[in-house]
C-alpha cells in the first residue's frame, strides 16, 4: 500500500535471476523506481552497470531511488557505490536483530 501512495514501481528481482536481465527489463525497459534485494544482487546489478557504462551505453537510472537491500549486512563502501552509482539515496537496508 505504501508503494502505491508513493508512486513507487518496482519488480522483484527474484523472478528475474541475473544481472543482465534484471538491467534490461526492471532497470531500463520497466525504469523502476525501486529495487529489492541481497547485497549480492546489488553487487550483480553494479557489475553489469559498469559494464554497460564502459561499453559506452547510456543507462538512465534517474526514476530508481529507493528500495530494500536484506538478508546480509550492507557494506559501507557499496551502499556509498549504490547511492553513487545508482541513486539509490531512499535504499532502506532491513538486517538486523529481529
Amino acid at each position: 500500500m505504501p508503494s502505491w501512495q508513493k508512486s513507487v514501481w518496482g519488480f522483484l528481482p527474484v523472478l528475474i535471476p541475473t544481472p543482465t536481465n534484471r538491467m534490461n527489463f526492471g532497470l531500463v525497459f520497466a525504469r523502476c523506481t525501486a529495487l529489492h534485494g541481497v547485497p549480492t544482487h546489488f553487487l550483480g546489478v553494479l557489475s553489469e552497470l559498469e559494464s554497460r557504462r564502459n561499453g559506452g551505453e547510456a543507462v538512465d537510472l534517474r526514476r530508481l531511488r529507493t528500495g530494500i537491500a536484506s538478508g546480509s549486512p550492507v557494506p559501507t563502501d557499496l551502499m556509498k557505490r549504490l547511492i553513487d552509482q545508482m541513486n539509490l539515496t531512499e535504499l532502506t537496508v532491513a538486517y538486523g536483530m529481529s
